[in-house]
């Protein structure tokens, strides 16, 4: 197990340690219960002839988004029971493991595997090559604290320092952010206020700062449940995350004009979703923890600030703007100001413009011009 440190509270937060025997003996049956009723319908193979486009924006765009769940992880089964147990999406089966959900217009597909979530480094291409090329990954996991407090988490993967060991993935890379981070973590504040999921009142519902891996090519997000075994096992919030993705999944994908990255604030980044909640009309790439900037000499710190910013640009490449969020209560000034060297550095190559804000009036400000002109 991995973790952070910042200001003495340890967060860990991954794809999860084997499970003991014990557990997976106890959640046999549940699990070989759920995938023969699902194996009713059997397709040969995971592979469609569909020849429309994976470019967000195109016409012809058809998303081809892959969830992927691992037996290496309590609550990832929980969550992958959750969205089998979900009628709305009629999986069938369509390969060993592998399922395809048959009432979503676009493509959705279901992956269950046996190694930790945070060490399936280039997934992806595995998946591409036998099927077909994916437009976004979503990784269902636990979430661990030492908090122990319930939550359900949504957040972007990479780890930002090269000079640090890495968490899975490779250090100073980060993969694309995926472009439904915002509307996920919209979609799991709307259902789990609803009625049917009133058992989860207490748990938080929040963003994560980007901060393992696995790296991938295609923009991905992790979707988790916290923090404890209590709350991993517990079939209440896996059946709430199968709703926020039948109703993220199963909806049209905006395309959204300005995109917004952040540099500084807490691991939870609760900031963050008080701004997406003001502004429906913005997405969210990667999000950088004031405490990654600790002790980062100055070409670490404009490294992962460059691949911060490329990388959110690779995952909405018809974006016209990237605003770069960056509080001064979050971040000392000589801080601030590498980051700034660093934005002007890298701009050039990006394509999109670079706006920096440092208060949540500034980002509307920011954001007004482009909402009357969209009126």
């Amino acid at each position: 197990m991995r973790s952070f440190r910042s200001r003495g509270a340890t967060l860990v937060c991954l794809g999860g340690a084997m499970l003991t025997w014990q557990w997976l003996s106890m959640r046999s049956f549940h699990t070989s219960f759920t995938l023969r009723r699902t194996s009713t319908r059997h397709s040969r193979n995971c592979r469609t002839a569909s020849q429309r486009s994976a470019t967000r924006g195109d016409p012809q765009y058809q998303a081809s988004t892959l969830l992927v769940a691992t037996e290496a992880d309590l609550a990832s089964m929980t969550l992958l029971q959750g969205l089998l147990n979900h009628s709305a999406f009629d999986w069938e089966a369509c390969g060993a493991s592998k399922w395809r959900a048959r009432s979503i217009q676009d493509e959705v597909y279901l992956w269950h595997r046996s190694e930790r979530l945070s060490e399936l480094n280039g997934i992806d291409e595995e998946w591409s090559s036998s099927v077909r090329p994916l437009t976004d990954m979503i990784f269902l996991s636990r979430h661990q604290a030492s908090s122990g407090k319930p939550s359900l988490t949504v957040h972007p993967i990479g780890n930002p320092r090269r000079d640090l060991e890495p968490h899975g993935g490779v250090a100073g890379k980060f993969s694309p952010p995926s472009p439904r981070l915002a509307s996920l973590l919209r979609n799991l504040v709307a259902t789990r206020s609803l009625e049917p999921h009133a058992s989860l009142s207490d748990f938080d519902v929040s963003f994560e700062a980007t901060h393992h891996g696995p790296l991938v090519n295609t923009p991905a997000a992790f979707v988790e449940i916290g923090s404890a075994e209590s709350e991993w096992a517990r079939i209440d919030a896996g059946a709430c995350w199968a709703e926020t993705l039948w109703n993220a999944l199963s909806g049209s994908e905006a395309v959204e004009d300005d995109v917004l990255v952040v540099a500084g604030g807490s691991h939870y980044m609760p900031q963050i979703k008080d701004l997406i909640d003001k502004h429906p009309e913005l997405a969210v790439g990667h999000m950088l923890p004031s405490y990654i900037f600790q002790d980062a000499s100055e070409p670490v710190l404009k490294s992962m600030v460059c691949e911060a910013l490329a990388t959110t640009v690779a995952a909405h490449p018809h974006a016209k703007r990237l605003l770069l969020y960056m509080s001064k209560k979050m971040l000392k000034l000589a801080v601030r100001q590498q980051v700034m060297s660093a934005v002007e550095s890298c701009e050039p190559s990006l394509g999109p413009a670079v706006a920096v804000v440092n208060t949540a009036g500034q980002l509307a400000e920011k954001l007004q011009p482009m909402r009357n002109h969209a009126t």
